[in-house]
């Protein structure tokens, strides 16, 4: 499957936020926590989050195995390593040759787009 770099995860981000800042209605730190826990869960469960569903995109690992919740949490809070940083570990992916965002290159998964007729529900 072909990789995914920084301008369809976009979207994909863009769709997860809108929907989790209107179900949850809350700011600050527990919009983080909340942030992160749904996308660690939805990675554990799915290999990718509603966002992810609707740009048919899924997060897989580079050895093959399943992607399971040691995984799911390790790239997560990576995640927070490349906002910190001036958000420069999302944009990586875009300039990437590889297509992996710091967080993908630390737990070793990248974000693959999943071909039509191919159901990530």
């Amino acid at each position: 499957m072909p990789r995914v770099g920084f301008w369809l995860r976009l979207p994909a981000t863009a769709l997860d936020f809108i929907l989790l800042a209107w179900i949850l209605s809350v700011g600050g730190p527990l919009f983080f926590a909340a942030w992160l826990a749904y996308h660690i869960g939805m990675w554990t469960w799915k290999g990718t989050t509603i966002g992810g569903i609707v740009c048919s995109i899924k997060v897989v690992r580079l050895d093959g195995r399943p992607l399971d919740f040691s995984v799911a949490l390790v790239r997560g809070l990576a995640a927070v390593f490349s906002g910190v940083a001036a958000c420069m570990g999302f944009f990586w992916a875009g300039w990437s040759h590889e297509k992996q965002s710091w967080h993908d290159k630390i737990a070793g998964t990248v974000i693959v787009k999943v071909p039509r007729g191919v159901s990530l529900i």
